[in-house]
């Protein structure tokens, strides 16, 4: 639930689990030409729910997490309930990851978004820190 000035805003329930719809998950990172792409498919995970542990976004496009490294990966609700990931922007060493700050935000999820969440996944492993 969120608030916009005095209007109450609900939100829904939504299924990540691997065995849940498919393109829940809105990801965002750039590509080589620095322009913010979203995807809704699966990018380096085995379920649409999924966030993938082997990627992160340079500004540029993707980029491996070394290993072992982790990457950092941003959660946002938007106001109609999708879920967005804002893919981090390196490949780190844990204190660094638990340090890093929300990266730079494309105006979709900035302006129609509250954050939900901050996800630390290894590159070797699959599951949240």
């Amino acid at each position: 639930m969120f608030y916009l000035g005095t209007n109450k805003i609900s939100t829904v329930l939504q299924d990540t689990s691997p065995t849940g719809p498919p393109h829940i998950l809105t990801r965002w990172y750039h590509d080589a030409g620095g322009n913010w792409v979203s995807n809704t498919g699966i990018e380096g995970a085995s379920a649409a729910g999924q966030i993938s542990n082997e990627h992160y976004d340079t500004l540029t496009g993707l980029a491996d997490i070394a290993g072992p490294r982790y990457g950092v990966f941003w959660i946002f609700i938007h106001f109609d309930s999708d879920l967005h990931v804002v893919y981090g922007t390196g490949s780190y060493k844990l204190a660094e990851a638990e340090n890093a700050t929300v990266p730079p935000l494309p105006e979709a999820v900035s302006e129609f978004s509250a954050l939900a969440a901050k996800i630390i996944v290894g590159s070797a492993d699959p599951n949240f820190t």
